[in-house]
């Protein structure tokens, strides 16, 4: 999560080379405060080494110094004065949205945590037999057999675990739970080894 302060001391010290934009992961405006800096930069020593000191030069060279301060300035005293709610909402996208994502991200790892309790006493035998935890146990029964013999040998599982996986997902769907693909959420929270 980006803050304003970081973001404004970053303007004030590293301006010059856009580190508040690249911060705020605004690469393209970033490059333009660099390509600047490299261009006054360089014009300065096109002056020094070829001795160009032209009006013109000179006035070019000390008017894009005067763009790239006003900027800098500018961005510092913005950054140090927007509210917090306005920076959030422009630079971290906290909006509506992205807590609706977050509450959701919540729900999901509670999810995922009630069915990991359930895997445990799925493997434990704590479930009446012909329930839905009978049949998310045959399931994982079909799943380790799925992954104890080679590659070649996993098309004899495959047709039992997607039908039953399709049985189980019927039910999920009539309570209102999404269809889950329980090979990949087995792989996800089924240790290794048989600590379950």
């Amino acid at each position: 999560m980006k803050n304003k302060l970081s973001t404004a001391l970053l303007a004030l010290f590293f301006g010059c080379i856009g580190a508040h934009r690249f911060y705020l992961n605004q690469d393209r405006k970033g490059y333009k405060y660099l390509y600047l800096s490299i261009s006054i930069i360089g014009l300065y020593l096109i002056r020094y080494f070829f001795d160009i000191d032209t009006k013109f030069t000179l006035i070019l060279n000390y008017s894009l110094l005067a763009i790239l301060f006003s900027i800098i300035v500018f961005d510092f005293f913005y950054f140090l004065i927007i509210t917090d709610d306005k920076f959030d909402d422009k630079y971290n996208g906290y909006n509506g949205n992205t807590y609706f994502k977050e509450i959701q991200n919540e729900i999901d790892t509670y999810y995922r945590y009630i069915k990991n309790i359930d895997l445990i006493a799925i493997k434990n035998g704590d479930f009446k037999e012909g329930s839905y935890n009978g049949l998310i146990k045959e399931l994982m029964d079909i799943y380790d057999k799925m992954i104890n013999v080679p590659p070649a040998q996993i098309y004899l599982y495959r047709n039992d675990f997607h039908k039953l996986q399709d049985e189980i997902n019927k039910i999920n769907i009539s309570l209102g739970d999404p269809k889950i693909n329980y090979f990949n959420f087995f792989n996800t929270y089924l240790p290794d080894d048989d600590s379950f």
